[in-house]
């Protein structure tokens, strides 16, 4: 086993990689690059007029959905030109105060995470007649679940579709582990807390 390359980049916090339109997707602070596959050059820099982004997540070829700290971006992104992009704001949600997840989860809804302990779940709005995110068909908040996890800015909980209609969430220095049912009713099916003695 080799190094085979070392990207040097000036960054805080790099928790996934992603490939988006042929790209390595990375995240840098309050904006995003794309990188060649085969040269590791950044062919594409753009910091968005956000706080610092906490996650990146692909919803199609097109779009992104970036969680920051004061809103959800759900951007569309055009390479009109090979290696040079366009984007477009399609939605922002911006409920409360700190977001550190936004998700499409297995059966189209898109699942967001908040500081005051609240998960909510959004549709799009013509989702029986169409079920493509456009400028005139929108995401709309269908149910949330409250008191999930106390958050924390330095143990944000982890969330893992399960892809069956649940939802896992746990955090690491707190040690409660949440599942909650996503498809059909909305609700917290267990809460488990480790007893600290």
């Amino acid at each position: 086993m080799k190094l085979l390359y070392k990207i040097p980049l000036e960054l805080s916090h790099l928790d996934r990689i992603n490939f988006f339109k042929g790209y390595i997707l990375i995240k840098l602070g309050n904006g995003i690059a794309f990188l060649e596959k085969d040269t590791y050059n950044i062919i594409y820099n753009q910091e968005l007029e956000v706080e610092e982004i906490n996650t990146i997540n692909i919803v199609d070829e097109d779009i992104l959905i970036i969680a920051a700290f004061d809103k959800i971006r759900i951007i569309r992104f055009e390479e009109k030109e090979p290696k040079k992009f366009t984007y477009e704001i399609i939605q922002e949600i911006c409920d409360t105060d700190l977001y550190y997840a936004g998700i499409i989860l297995s059966n189209g809804l898109l699942f967001t995470s908040e500081e005051d302990e609240k998960y909510s779940f959004y549709r799009l709005e013509k989702y029986d007649t169409n079920k493509k995110l456009i400028k005139d068909n929108l995401y709309k908040e269908i149910g949330e679940v409250n008191n999930v996890h106390r958050v924390l800015i330095e143990d944000l909980p982890t969330i893992i579709d399960l892809n069956n209609g649940f939802l896992l969430s746990y955090t690491h220095c707190q040690s409660d582990i949440v599942i909650i049912q996503y498809d059909g009713e909305i609700k917290l099916i267990k809460k488990i807390i480790e007893k600290k003695y």
